[in-house]
């Protein structure tokens, strides 16, 4: 598991006149950090696997939000889902999964915990399990994450007075 680098002709060299940006983005050889956390299988084809930046991060192990959101979204009464990280004061961080019904589902927080418990790591279990009715999304109806992860924090900290 790493971090994919890409370098070639195609590949920019630099912001212009943000050289801050420009230094966070490539590295001394020229290599462009894409953010993107993948692995490399036997036959030598990348599988991603996340964002470097929505790492969650609970009692110091790694939890990548889409392997969690891949075993929730195998779970019949849930239309679609996003995993992120809220603060937690004992954990450091703690999963959060913000779930879509299916029309018509009936299902409980703890039971879509457990649903997860049977395949995932006790650390990668969602802590929090919000019920939605929509997510924000683009114009192109993608979900957007930032946004949906600013709503939820802020859920979360109300949810704690």
């Amino acid at each position: 598991m790493g971090e994919i680098v890409v370098r070639g002709p195609g590949v920019m060299r630099g912001y212009y006149r943000e050289p801050r940006k420009t230094s966070d983005s490539l590295d001394l050889d020229g290599h462009f950090r894409t953010g993107d956390l993948g692995m490399e299988d036997e036959e030598g084809y990348i599988h991603l696997v996340g964002r470097k930046k929505e790492v969650i991060i609970p009692s110091g192990s790694n939890v990548y939000p889409r392997e969690v959101e891949d075993r929730l979204q195998s779970h019949p009464a849930i239309r679609e889902t996003m995993v992120a990280g809220v603060p937690d004061e004992l954990l450091g961080e703690a999963i959060c999964a913000c779930v879509l019904l299916e029309e018509g589902a009936i299902v409980t927080g703890q039971e879509i915990q457990d649903w997860c418990s049977v395949t995932l790591a006790d650390y990668k279990v969602p802590d929090v399990v919000r019920f939605m009715d929509e997510f924000p999304l683009t114009g192109t109806g993608k979900v957007q994450r930032g946004e949906l992860s600013r709503l939820i924090r802020v859920a979360h900290a109300e949810s704690k007075t």
